[in-house]
C-alpha cells in the first residue's frame, strides 16, 4: 500500500477547515501522512486544528510568503509515494485515498490522475459535476480549464523530475503551472469517478481572482509552448485515457469473493 501525502495550506480558514480536516482524517487510510501549514492564523483555525493534532504528521504555524510557499514547506517535509494538496475549504470523498491507492498500484505506467470535477456550495451541498478531459494539446491551445487541482494526485518520481517545488512566482496559477510541468514528461490518465470537491463559497479566494488566474495561466502557457517546440523529448501521442474506477473496484470485489 502506497503512503499517500497531502499538504493543506491555510490561513484565518476557519469556517470550512474542520471538513476538509474530517474529509481526510475519517477515511483511516492506514498509510497516511498529512500535513497542515498555517500562515498564523487569528480566527480560530489553529484551534480546531489542535483538535486533531494526533493525526497529524507535522503541523506549524508562522508567517510565510503565500499560498506556494506554504505549500513548498509542506512537500519539503513530505516522505509519501504518492503526493496531492487539498486547500482549507475543500474536500475529498470519503473512498478517495482507497481509490487512488488501488489505481497506482494496479497499473504502473500511471504516474498522475485526475478525477471528474465536481463542485459544492458553502452549504456542503453537491451543485455541479462534469468528466472535464485535458492532454498537452489542449495546454498549448490555451484550453486549461480546468484540470481539478483537488481530483488530482501524482507519484513523487514525477513531482522530482519537475523540480520538487510549486513555483513561487504565481499566486493563484501554481497548480496550472505544476500541471504544464508534469506534460512535459508524462500523460494524465483520467478517471471515470468523483474524488474530490471544490467549494464555491462567497470568499473563495480563486473564484474571486479569474483575471489574474487568466493572466497567470496565459504566462505558463506560453513557457510551455516555448519548451514543448524546442528540443524536449515529449511523445507526439497523449491519448485521453478514462479509466472506470467503479467499474475496476466492482470487478475487483466479485473476483475477491469468488
Amino acid at each position: 500500500m502506497y503512503k499517500i501525502s497531502i499538504v493543506t495550506a491555510c490561513l484565518n480558514s476557519i469556517d470550512y477547515i474542520e471538513e476538509t480536516i474530517k474529509s481526510i482524517l475519517n477515511q483511516n487510510y492506514p498509510n497516511l501522512e498529512y500535513i497542515i501549514i498555517d500562515g498564523g492564523s487569528t480566527d480560530g483555525t489553529i484551534e480546531v486544528i489542535e483538535k486533531y493534532k494526533s493525526q497529524i504528521k507535522y503541523f506549524i504555524s508562522e508567517k510565510d510568503l503565500g499560498h506556494a510557499n506554504a505549500l513548498n514547506k509542506g512537500f519539503k517535509v513530505s516522505t509519501g509515494e504518492i503526493m496531492g494538496f487539498l486547500n482549507a475549504d475543500d474536500i475529498y470523498m470519503p473512498w478517495t485515498f482507497e481509490t487512488i491507492s488501488e489505481v497506482f498500484l494496479s497499473f504502473a505506467d500511471v504516474n498522475w490522475i485526475t478525477g471528474i470535477q465536481s463542485f459544492i456550495n458553502d452549504r456542503g451541498e453537491n451543485i455541479e459535476v462534469g468528466l472535464v478531459l485535458k492532454n498537452i494539446q489542449d495546454f498549448l491551445n490555451y484550453r486549461y480549464q480546468w484540470i481539478q487541482q483537488e481530483s488530482t494526485f501524482w507519484k513523487r518520481s514525477l513531482w522530482e523530475k519537475t523540480g520538487s517545488c510549486i513555483n513561487e512566482q504565481y499566486k493563484f496559477s501554481v497548480d496550472t503551472d505544476l500541471w504544464a510541468r508534469f506534460f512535459l514528461h508524462d500523460r494524465l490518465y483520467h478517471l471515470n469517478s468523483v474524488i474530490a470537491s471544490f467549494r464555491h463559497h462567497p470568499n473563495c479566494r480563486s473564484v474571486n481572482n479569474l483575471v489574474t488566474i487568466a493572466k497567470e495561466s496565459d504566462l505558463i502557457i506560453q513557457k510551455l509552448k516555448n519548451k514543448y517546440y524546442g528540443n524536449y523529448n515529449v511523445p507526439d501521442d497523449y491519448p485521453r485515457i478514462i479509466y472506470n474506477i467503479e467499474k475496476y473496484l466492482w470487478e475487483k470485489a466479485l473476483t475477491k469473493k469468488s
